[in-house]
């Protein structure tokens, strides 16, 4: 047996080596409400001209064959109507050098259009579907409309999928279920926001490939996945519609996104989070696609002018290392005073004008200040949300939804295009004039009922309406805030994670993954942790963080670290800050590349392992592990066995705690495993490694 041994000073002795063991399988199959404990890994293939074939043919016999998606319309089922329906396709480049596929159906005076998007680089398609009455009455009811209703040909398939944000240490939790033994899987949002419950995403493979699908609908959506002979039909769209249109109305559906892959699961994972960078990713202010988040610095909206200005300088003095000052709620309205969280913040969302007693002109000095040092304002509004005695709702009823069920949280009806035009003049109006650069939307509410009863008031047929009009406009509300505001980016809340679908991602990022943070929990680095790298098998960017003890040590700063990081301001210890901060820099950048978990650190034979991490970029050569052992972890010693790196090569490691280095070749690294010792609880390394 080879052996190489190494000693490693950090608090304790440890011993870092390489050595021969059979690698475990990590295909451990798991019940549908399991944690899925492990998963194995190959590296990306972008250019998988097999998959883009697949994606190709799969998207062009869907169209052919009238099998792509589905509704009813009055007592006729969908081959009814369109049996009878003249249909007119087109297919076209667009600018990228993309293919876009249109197809028409039209019957009984009504328009049913499908745009479809196949990326030339990517095998993936993307496809949204509308429908218009052009005739002079109501249509027949128009329900059951499914925006993919179709099969893939994946057998013996097992779909993994995830919990969305609930505000528990569970959030993001990975799932699996095999369908040979449960042979359907229902999924769907709650209360109207797209990953509350679960999330808009799942994969479908077996031990050759598969599919990974994404929901674009950022209100309430169910999926079902069943087999159907040695193939496996998806069902997706809005959970309930029913929709008679009037005459000239139209009206869209949730779109779906559908990635084709070779390879085992993380092979579809890289290949779909480099999508989202390349296709559903914000722009910055010099056009660029966001390939990280900022670390932003917390402050509580009543805090004030002067005590933000201080804390700006006191961060310029002594040199602390931040990106964004984030200023959350309590800015507004006039009942909050300096220094105090109360309930002001949420009984005054409606009161869209700052506090005069604490910003008596507003935040354009803060904001010029920042930009001096190139650093960027963020502040907090919730525009959806109006409550009672406040401005909004006193001057606009006309715009608002609201019910005695729901007592004094009311919602401004985004489904009302006056009403969505009022917001963006408002709103569009406030970035400019106090030269924002991050636009914070957060929502705090269920929006579900309200939309419902508003359907009720319209009268028969009319379920989904309401829902369908107002998220419609919410997309035209961020799109028009960005258009009119060219360099604001937009930071996607809703309670902390609760709409993170597709859809929300090309207009937004998360910079605050899931409010589990301010449950009474913030100290819990190992739950905190694991909801950031859970979700980060399925998308590249969000921000995790600490509300205001912030993180005193590295095991703490590493588990709050994602690709940004929101935290309290430090007022001490500026050098060991600064320090965490330059490493946390460099890991950052290594963030948009492949991504692996190699061990969750859950429990296992009532022991809890230790947890690692592997972000790896192919075109470099470059990457890291992030290592920790937990509290409560018995295992002094573990090995990992890397993914995606070149077997022929020799890559030289380095740990950064202490700079100790060692190199070995990626057959080495991926077949026999790095063995890691951490002896004493609640330790983290950083490993970092070059292609030689």
């Amino acid at each position: 047996m080879k052996k190489r041994l190494f000693s490693l000073i950090l608090v304790t002795v440890m011993i870092f080596s390489f050595y021969a063991c059979s690698k475990n399988n990590s295909g451990k199959e798991t019940a549908e409400t399991d944690k899925k404990e492990t998963v194995s890994y190959s590296p990306t293939s972008l250019s998988n001209s097999a998959s883009l074939e697949t994606a190709r043919l799969w998207i062009e016999e869907k169209i052919e064959n009238d099998s792509l998606f589905s509704f009813e319309y009055g007592s006729l089922s969908y081959s009814e109507v369109i049996s009878g329906a003249e249909k007119k396709t087109d297919k076209q480049q667009d600018e990228s050098g993309n293919t876009v596929y249109t197809v028409e159906y039209l019957f009984d005076g009504v328009t049913v259009s499908c745009t479809a998007l196949l990326y030339k680089d990517t095998a993936a398609v993307d496809w949204v579907c509308s429908f218009k009455n052009s005739g002079n009455s109501d249509s027949q009811p128009i329900s059951n409309i499914q925006i993919i209703n179709s099969t893939v040909a994946v057998n013996e398939a097992e779909v993994n999928y995830a919990y969305g944000s609930n505000g528990t240490s569970e959030d993001f939790s990975l799932l699996s279920q095999k369908l040979s033994k449960n042979p359907e899987l229902k999924l769907s949002s709650s209360g109207g926001r797209s990953s509350q419950n679960h999330m808009p995403y799942f994969d479908i493979i077996n031990d050759k490939g598969g599919v990974l699908a994404a929901v674009g609908w950022t209100g309430q959506w169910s999926a079902s996945v069943k087999t159907e002979g040695d193939e496996v039909r998806i069902r997706a769209g809005m959970t309930n519609t029913d929709i008679a249109l009037h005459p000239g109305e139209s009206m869209r559906t949730p779109s779906f996104v559908l990635t084709f892959f070779s390879g085992d699961a993380d092979t579809g994972h890289n290949v779909f989070r480099q999508l989202i960078l390349n296709e559903y990713t914000p722009v910055d202010k010099n056009g660029n696609t966001v390939t990280s988040l900022p670390l932003t610095i917390n402050a509580w909206g009543s805090s004030g002018v002067q005590k933000l200005l201080s804390e700006i300088n006191t961060a310029k003095d002594f040199d602390v290392k931040f990106d964004v000052l984030w200023v959350d709620a309590g800015w507004y309205g006039s009942r909050a005073s300096a220094d105090t969280y109360d309930d002001a913040w949420s009984q005054q969302v409606g009161d869209w004008y700052y506090n005069e007693k604490l910003y008596p002109n507003g935040f354009s000095e803060i904001s010029e200040l920042l930009h001096q040092d190139n650093k960027g304002l963020l502040l907090w509004f919730e525009p959806e949300r109006v409550r009672k005695d406040t401005e909004l709702y006193r001057q606009h009823r006309e715009y608002i939804l609201e019910s005695p069920a729901t007592g004094d949280t009311c919602l401004w009806n985004f489904a009302d295009d006056e009403a969505a035009d009022y917001m963006i003049a408002l709103i569009s109006t406030f970035i400019k004039n106090n030269g924002l650069d991050w636009y914070r939307q957060d929502f705090n509410c269920d929006p579900l009922v309200l939309w419902q009863i508003e359907d009720d008031k319209q009268g028969f047929h009319r379920e989904g309406i309401t829902e369908i009009k107002y998220i419609t406009n919410l997309y035209r509300y961020l799109d028009t805030l960005s258009e009119q505001n060219p360099g604001l980016l937009i930071d996607n809340c809703a309670s902390g994670g609760k709409r993170l679908d597709i859809e929300m991602m090309k207009r937004s990022v998360p910079l605050w993954r899931s409010d589990y943070y301010v449950s009474g929990s913030a100290t819990d680095s190992d739950s905190a942790r694991s909801l950031g790298y859970n979700l980060s098998y399925w998308l590249p960017l969000s921000c995790g963080g600490s509300t205001w003890d912030g993180l005193n040590t590295a095991y703490d700063f590493r588990s709050a670290m994602g690709s940004g990081m929101t935290v309290a301001i430090p007022t001490s210890n500026f050098n060991w800050w600064n320090q965490r901060v330059e490493e946390y820099y460099r890991i950052r950048e290594l963030m948009t590349g492949d991504y692996y978990i190699l061990s969750q650190g859950n429990l296992t034979n009532f022991t809890r392992k230790n947890a690692c991490y592997e972000y790896c970029k192919p075109d470099t050569g470059e990457g890291c592990l992030i290592l920790f052992r937990p509290e409560d972890s018995l295992a002094a010693s573990q090995t990992y066995f890397l993914k995606g790196l070149d077997t022929n090569a020799s890559y030289s490691l380095i740990v950064s705690d202490n700079g100790e280095k060692i190199t070995a070749t990626g057959k080495e690294l991926m077949e026999n495993g790095l063995t890691v010792s951490m002896k004493q609880p609640r330790m983290s390394l950083v490993i970092y490694f070059t292609k030689n």
